[in-house]
């Protein structure tokens, strides 16, 4: 989502038959989106990887091929801008003209325009959610939530360590899942809670805690007055079958119940919840709900209400 378009992932195609690996990336004019709608790409095989920074979208290939183009006019100016087989289908992200992925060890950059080698931004990471404040980079591992300059010119500096991993039931409980950072606050979800910290002296501070589920917490992300998140049971690894989510929300200073978003679950095929699932603007809420039966890519069903 920006200030003027909306963007967007489908898988299938009309010549393929159901649940086939075809994926599609698309772009509409949210003012008039039934007639402006445009495809970036479309292809065969690899992970959900679609992000968008001021100037340019960007997507993944093959788990390996970086690829960047326009956003106006993507016909005719595809660039493939990297190519990396260490990065096995983990998340990329935009920001300021770069993109930024985690590689088997490191976690890398490069522009859009393309360049030679991909630059270093931090030494031994691997990780799958980033975010940005400026002129720094947030990223959480195993250990933590780290953040550095962007162009890696100084070492990562620790954030807020990870809660310890619970020895007996659900071990991955208190791993750290997608952050955020704004107002000051670096925030961040891990399976069924929602935290925040003061970027000033978040080590020292300490988290607190903002939000509780009743279920696993996914997709999250905050705008200047509230968090908003998916929420529900992912219970099966088959990607012919769909979880029922739904969006919540609820102020950045917390809160004990959360207030549902979507007049009916968001629906989304298991293999694609690491791609949009949903967007926010200043006035309005969007998210894509898959059709049970994959159609052409562009007559997928967007929703939209009002924040």
């Amino acid at each position: 989502m920006d200030e003027h378009r909306l963007y967007w992932s489908t898988f299938g195609a009309p010549s393929k038959k159901p649940y086939s690996d075809s994926k599609s990336y698309h772009a509409c004019f949210k003012l008039d989106c039934a007639h402006t709608a445009t495809t970036y790409a479309t292809f065969d095989g690899g992970s959900n990887n679609f992000v968008v920074d001021d100037q340019q979208v960007y997507w993944t290939q093959s788990d390996s091929e970086l690829f960047s183009c326009s956003k106006d006019d993507c016909a005719g100016s595809t660039e493939m801008i990297a190519v990396d087989p260490a990065l096995f289908g983990r998340r990329i992200a935009a920001h300021q003209g770069y993109v930024y992925w985690s590689s088997d060890t490191d976690l890398l950059r490069c522009r859009a325009s393309g360049s030679a080698v991909p630059e270093v931004v931090a030494r031994s990471t691997v990780t799958n959610h980033l975010a940005f404040d400026g002129a720094r980079v947030y990223w959480q591992t195993e250990q933590g939530i780290f953040r550095a300059p962007s162009d890696g010119s100084e070492p990562p500096e620790l954030m807020t360590a990870a809660l310890p991993r619970p020895q007996v039931r659900n071990i991955y409980e208190n791993d750290i899942g997608d952050i955020a950072v704004a107002g000051g606050h670096l925030y961040w979800r891990t399976e069924r809670r929602i935290y925040r910290c003061p970027v000033a002296n978040c080590i020292d501070a300490g988290p607190t805690l903002l939000y509780t589920g009743d279920k696993f917490i996914d997709a999250f992300k905050i705008d200047d007055e509230a968090m908003y998140w998916l929420e529900g049971y992912t219970t099966t690894n088959d990607p012919t079958e769909h979880a029922k989510l739904a969006l919540r929300s609820c102020p950045l200073s917390g809160c004990k119940q959360s207030t549902v978003r979507s007049d009916q679950p968001v629906e989304l095929n298991y293999s694609t919840q690491e791609g949009a699932a949903y967007a926010i603007d200043a006035n309005d809420l969007y998210w894509l709900e898959a059709p049970s039966e994959p159609q052409s890519p562009t007559l997928s069903v967007l929703h939209k209400t009002a924040k």
